[in-house]
């Protein structure tokens, strides 16, 4: 993973640069989400947890998956709100 000091020499040309760079081509994005969208379809709960284990490198299951009522209402708790965004 690289990392970017905002205070550095030339942060704003290296990062540029990093947000220029290619990354896949979108036919190869594509093909990709479509999988993971297919297989989380087929398999449900048990894609989204292999997911997580292979992308998140998190062994997680459906109990450590939940979120509580508590943790949903401090997380709004702890949110700012969006000027922008009406209700």
């Amino acid at each position: 993973m690289r990392q970017f000091d905002f205070n550095a020499p030339g942060f704003s040309t290296a990062f540029q640069a990093f947000l220029d760079e290619r990354r896949g081509s979108p036919a190869d994005v594509d093909d990709a989400v479509a999988d993971i969208l297919a297989q989380v379809r087929a398999k449900g709960l048990d894609a989204v947890l292999a997911f997580a284990e292979r992308f998140d490198k998190v062994k997680l299951d459906a109990t450590s998956l939940r979120v509580s009522p508590e943790e949903i209402a401090q997380g709004v708790a702890d949110t700012a709100p969006d000027p922008d965004r009406s209700l």
